[in-house]
């Protein structure tokens, strides 16, 4: 559990720099990615897969602007990890944030 808290602080601080690159390279074959919200929101729903995760970031990137990114809270039980996070976002078309 240790371990897994360490990586998974790590990679979140590496992303919220700006570096997904580290995110990416870290990723499992079997990832199971969730972004929880309604679905209006092009990002949000579950993916499979490296392939699915950078899939998550094009549309995320496609909708909005982050301005500002945060962990709430990350638990680890073993090799399983979950990480809240509050993200502001400005969505470009319409100026709202």
């Amino acid at each position: 559990t240790r371990d897994s808290l360490a990586c998974q602080s790590r990679l979140y601080a590496e992303y919220g720099r700006g570096n997904r690159g580290a995110l990416f390279e870290a990723l499992a074959g079997d990832v199971d990615w969730r972004s929880v919200g309604p679905a209006q929101l092009p990002w949000s729903g579950s993916y499979a897969g490296p392939d699915g995760v950078r899939s998550y970031f094009e549309r995320l990137d496609s909708a909005v602007q982050v301005l500002r990114y945060e962990v709430e809270r990350t638990v680890a039980q073993g090799e399983w990890v979950t990480v809240l996070v509050r993200v502001r976002v400005r969505f470009p078309a319409t100026g709202v944030e």
